[in-house]
C-alpha cells in the first residue's frame, strides 16, 4: 500500500540526487501502471509549469518548481508523503533534463532521436508527393456509393 501523509513521511536523504528512480518507486509502493502514470503526470506538469528551457535546473524559479508539485499532488495525493516534495523534485529534474536533451538532439540526424525525426519528416514528404491511392471499385457502384 502506498504511504499517505497521515501514516508516514519520507524524509529527504542527505544526498537526494543519489537516490535512484527504482528506490523512489519502492518508497511509494507503486506497481508498474501507477508508476508510469506518475511519470507521465510529472512530465506534463514540467511542461505546464513553463520552466525556462535555456536555464539549468538550479536556476529555475522556485515558484514554478512548486507548481509542478502542486499539479502532481492533485492526481497523486499520496506523493505528499515526501518531506518538502523532494521526491517529486527529483523526478521533475530528471524529466526536465531528458526533455532538454531531446530538444537538443532532435534536429541532428546523427543521433537516435534525430534520425527517427528525420525518417518521419521524409515519410510525410513522400506521402504528399505520391498520389492518393484510389479506392477499389468492387464494393461500390459507379458513383462511388456503398452497394
Amino acid at each position: 500500500m502506498p504511504p499517505t501523509m497521515s501514516s508516514e513521511t519520507i524524509l529527504r536523504p542527505r544526498n537526494a540526487s543519489k537516490t535512484t528512480i527504482k528506490e523512489l518507486r519502492r518508497l511509494l509502493g507503486y506497481d508498474r501502471r501507477r508508476w508510469i502514470a506518475l511519470r507521465t503526470c510529472v512530465r506534463f506538469a514540467v511542461l505546464a509549469a513553463d520552466l525556462d528551457n535555456n536555464a539549468v535546473w538550479k536556476a529555475q524559479h522556485h515558484e514554478k518548481v512548486a507548481i509542478v508539485a502542486e499539479i502532481v499532488h492533485v492526481d497523486f495525493p499520496e506523493t505528499k508523503c515526501f518531506e518538502a516534495a523532494w521526491g517529486l523534485e527529483l523526478l521533475a529534474r530528471r524529466s526536465f533534463r531528458s526533455q532538454k536533451s531531446y530538444r537538443r538532439c532532435v534536429d541532428d540526424p546523427s543521433t537516435y532521436h534525430g534520425g527517427q525525426a528525420d525518417a518521419r519528416r521524409r515519410s510525410s514528404e513522400l506521402e504528399r508527393v505520391l498520389p492518393a491511392r484510389r479506392r477499389p471499385l468492387a464494393p461500390y457502384d459507379d458513383d462511388g456509393e456503398d452497394v
